[in-house]
């Protein structure tokens, strides 16, 4: 019988479920993570959130932009910058 999973506030809520049942529960962001714990951002889940805390886990919704640089990729054809889109285009074409 899973409505202990199910059930919240009276009703059948399938989020509460999900986290409760999950092994893991990644957000957009670790700072997101922490932020939906609260009232303000978990939509009435907070309590749930935080009884299962130790399943959150942000991954940063982005790109790293001194990593992945194509003015200084040692791996990409041609290195370009903002605005050399012909340079962008001889990378797709393979040629200089």
């Amino acid at each position: 019988d899973y409505s202990d999973y199910l059930e919240y506030g009276g009703c059948v809520n399938f989020m509460k479920g999900a986290i409760e049942m999950a092994n893991v529960v990644t957000t957009v962001s670790p700072r997101y993570s922490e932020e939906i714990r609260s009232e303000e951002y978990a939509h009435g889940l907070a309590p749930i959130l935080n009884k299962n805390a130790h399943k959150l886990t942000g991954i940063l919704n982005g790109i790293d932009y001194k990593y992945y640089n194509p003015a200084a990729d040692k791996e990409i054809f041609c290195n370009f910058e903002s605005g050399e889109l012909d340079k962008k285009v001889k990378n797709k074409k393979g040629r200089i």
